[in-house]
């Protein structure tokens, strides 16, 4: 919380700390916001936690890592699957053009270093935690316009499945049957209708939620 602390060598301490804030409420805070700011610290924790897509298996020389690699792998997934921030997030909402800007920029990395694909995916998942708007309608207008500027089905794929994972574990009662299915089935065509307008991609992607 000071105002005079360095963000690098927080994020140092973060990284290094990890296991620690496995149970922390807002977890490796300066490591999201860097990822969310920073297309080449993204793309280097695709590397760690990714193999490229390409690799030729009987060349692979990291197919037993030693137990440091482990612990960078580890580290990496734990900052992926956490992260929550939309890049171009400012305190007035979200810079729909930072967040395009982003974007480009990490998928050309990514492509450079053969982590094209999870790229995508991981940036999906990350846009299934967008905010709203103001109207009831969801996800938020810069998430959309990029979902159908950019023509990637691994990017939908990963924004669907983003959603669906934000559930959690589900409980329920033994007579309750399938009430909390019906009722997201209901917000999500919900949102689909008020998209579909504009945001056809984006609608399409809303009512696969529904279909699942």
């Amino acid at each position: 919380g000071r105002d005079d602390a360095d963000e690098q060598e927080l994020a140092s301490l973060e990284w290094l700390l990890l296991p620690a804030l496995d149970d922390s409420r807002k977890g490796p805070v300066t490591l999201h916001k860097l990822l969310s700011r920073d297309p080449a610290f993204f793309v280097e924790m695709l590397v760690l936690h990714y193999r490229p897509h390409n690799r030729d298996k009987s060349k692979d020389k990291d197919a037993e890592p030693d137990e440091n690699r482990k612990g960078q792998v580890n580290r990496a997934m734990e900052i992926l699957h956490g992260w929550r921030l939309i890049p171009g997030t400012t305190a007035g909402g979200i810079d729909g053009k930072a967040l395009v800007l982003w974007v480009k920029t990490s998928r050309e990395k990514a492509e450079a270093v053969y982590r094209f694909i999870v790229c995508d995916i991981t940036i999906g998942q990350m846009l299934a935690h967008s905010p709203g708007e103001g109207d009831g309608s969801w996800p938020c207008v810069p998430v959309r316009d990029l979902l159908e500027l950019v023509d990637s089905e691994k990017m939908v794929h990963g924004f669907t499945n983003g959603i669906i994972n934000k559930r959690g574990i589900v409980s329920r009662s033994l007579t309750e049957g399938g009430k909390q299915e019906q009722d997201l089935s209901v917000r999500y065509a919900g949102y689909a209708t008020l998209v579909q307008t504009r945001w056809p991609r984006t609608a399409t992607a809303l009512r696969s939620i529904v279909a699942y």
